[in-house]
């Protein structure tokens, strides 16, 4: 009949609280784990890009060098 707030309710708020706050967490941990690994893909095939550019303007620099020297 007391109009305030016992110590068992405010216990139960502040939990439910937490728990809010925790699955609020998950969420944007799960969303940052994602796009992490979606950068690394992005990443790793930018990399094997920039090796196959690589290798390519070796080759060029080989033809070049040759005809230089005929």
């Amino acid at each position: 009949t007391d109009p305030g707030i016992t110590t068992i309710d405010a216990d139960g708020v502040a939990l439910a609280a937490i728990q809010g706050l925790n699955a609020k967490l998950e969420a944007e941990r799960d969303a940052l784990a994602g796009e992490v690994e979606r950068l690394g893909a992005e990443n790793a095939a930018l990399r094997s890009a920039s090796d196959d550019i690589q290798t390519r303007l070796e080759r060029l620099e080989a033809r070049l060098a040759q005809d230089e020297g005929r």
